[in-house]
């Protein structure tokens, strides 16, 4: 991959790209697997901390690495998911089931005018 990488730089410029990542788990996923490329995820100051910002070829981004990254992201919130599931079985309670639905109570009738 990095040496598809080389050769889009070398036909292709770099774009400066900006991703608005506010979930901290994602961010980290993201920014992991922008230096497995060898890419360098930066932010410049003044940004939001959920901002990450990088400098690759459009190409890579939209066929190899955004691609990629979505489909880590459903492994991750999968494995966070059952983790979460077990902990709260094991340290609070064995029902992790939804709360189930419930109609509203029906409300008091009021009558107009009086007598």
């Amino acid at each position: 991959m990095r040496a598809r990488l080389a050769d889009l730089r070398g036909r292709e410029e770099d774009i400066e790209l900006l991703y608005g990542l506010p979930d901290p788990w994602k961010r980290k996923l993201f920014v992991a697997l922008c230096r497995r490329y060898g890419l360098k995820p930066f932010r410049e100051p003044g940004r939001r901390h959920s901002t990450v910002q990088l400098r690759a070829p459009k190409l890579f981004h939209e066929r190899t690495l955004w691609p990629e990254f979505v489909a880590l992201c459903d492994e991750l919130h999968t494995h966070l998911d059952e983790l979460t599931t077990r902990v709260i079985r094991e340290a609070i309670d064995e029902d992790v089931s939804e709360p189930a639905e419930q109609a509203p109570p029906p409300k008091a009738l009021t009558q107009a005018g009086g007598c």
